[in-house]
């Protein structure tokens, strides 16, 4: 694969005329941007800007687009006609090889496990992949969670409070496993400690509504109906699509003696719960869904992508960030990580390239066109860089680093 430079050619040397010559109306744009504009726009690689040598950072070295033109791209995998079973092969192949890659590394085992679950592969080699993240650092939660999961779903449910116990100690933020510690000791029998869990969890800003629906289901079940109608009567003042939490209210209310409350709410759940065959049935298509296993080999890759970044294969990395927008290609996270590792590159007729669709996709995000104006004047091309500029300033009137790159460029059309 050619990335505009050969193995074994000469890059262009400082004296060359003429490659000055055709750099340098983006050259001295650029510097005036990044005078003016520094701190505002992300201009060079954030994730490999300590992995480029002081020789590729002479800005001078421009290389050529290579965008549809990596002949890697020709697998069919890459087509917009690929079977699901290709797709699920090619992502497999590509964890496999990471694993082979980064053999003792937690995160390489967890990125194979999700894509696995994702995929719909068994259990068991998912769990194997879950234990041996543990292994490798019996710090990484997604572990612990992964099996916890699994646990659960084989109705091992001690061995899932017990992994969700330690999700929540060692991942604070994880917003889902107290709730699903809170249910796990439920369905053990143990609802006095779930009311524990629970009630610490449903207190914090970011509880899930399963949470409180666990917890009032843990107050029905101690025969605390008041409090059971009041959570969840506050659940669904907020979540009204809670299904469960109106089959709790519904029993509540006959405890306390309201049978018409009671059986008004029960009549909501019915008409909520008989929608969940569908949902159910969605979830299996997602397995065999075209688009949903692009998404999930899209994720996939940019895993990957972070991995390689991490231990300094940038190639690799590229790749990567390039499979998942051919995979997804509205996924915007994708497109500016991949922006970044074109810079880093200086394939900057490439970044312009990616840039433009991140306008496209966000247009109304005035850093996309301000980044693209940069880029614009890099290359030279004036025009394309105002008309950029004159979008980001009509975003943000009033915002001096919009307005700055556009006095820039504008003095120098």
């Amino acid at each position: 694969m050619q990335h505009g430079i050969a193995p074994g050619q000469r890059r262009p040397n400082r004296s060359d005329d003429s490659s000055q010559a055709r750099l340098r109306p983006g050259l001295v744009i650029v510097a005036g941007l990044l005078l003016g504009v520094a701190g505002g726009v992300y201009v060079a690689s954030r994730i490999w800007r300590n992995q480029v040598t002081s020789r590729d950072t002479d800005p001078r070295i421009i290389r050529t687009v290579t965008i549809g033109r990596e002949a890697w791209l020709a697998e069919p995998e890459f087509s917009p006609e690929a079977t699901v079973e290709q797709l699920k092969k090619a992502g497999l192949r590509d964890v496999a090889a990471l694993v082979k890659a980064f053999p003792d590394s937690a995160e390489a085992y967890g990125i194979t496990a999700r894509l696995m679950v994702n995929l719909g592969e068994k259990s068991s080699t998912v769990e194997q992949m879950w234990r041996r993240c543990i292994e490798l650092d019996p710090q990484f939660s997604d572990g612990y969670f992964g099996l916890a999961v699994i646990a659960q779903h084989r109705g091992d449910f001690q061995q899932a409070a017990t992994m969700f116990a330690k999700v929540t100690r060692l991942n604070p933020a994880e917003a889902r496993a107290p709730a699903l510690w809170g249910e796990a000791l439920m369905k053990s029998g143990q609802f006095r400690q779930a009311v524990r869990v629970l009630e610490q969890a449903a207190s914090r800003p970011d509880a899930l509504p399963m949470t409180t629906t666990n917890l009032g289901q843990a107050y029905l079940h101690l025969k605390q109906y008041e409090k059971t109608r009041d959570v969840l009567q506050k659940l669904i003042a907020k979540s009204p699509e809670q299904a469960s939490a109106y089959f709790g209210l519904a029993k509540a209310h006959m405890r306390l003696g309201d049978r018409q409350k009671g059986l008004r709410y029960l009549k909501i759940y019915r008409s909520l719960a008989a929608v969940r065959p569908e949902e159910m049935a969605q979830h299996v298509r997602e397995y065999s869904d075209h688009g949903t296993v692009r998404q999930f080999l899209a994720e996939m890759a940019m895993g990957c992508a972070l991995l390689y970044a991490e231990h300094g294969q940038t190639e690799l990395a590229g790749r990567c960030w390039r499979k998942a927008n051919v995979w997804a290609p509205k996924n915007t996270q994708a497109l500016e990580q991949l922006l970044e590792w074109y810079e880093s590159q200086y394939r900057l007729a490439d970044a312009a390239v990616v840039s433009r669709q991140l306008c496209e996709l966000q247009p109304n995000n005035p850093d996309h066109w301000l980044n693209n104006a940069i880029l614009c004047g890099r290359l030279g091309q004036l025009d394309q860089a105002m008309s950029a500029a004159t979008r980001a300033v009509q975003l943000a009137p009033g915002d001096p680093r919009y307005q700055k790159a556009y006095d820039v460029i504008r003095q120098n059309q």
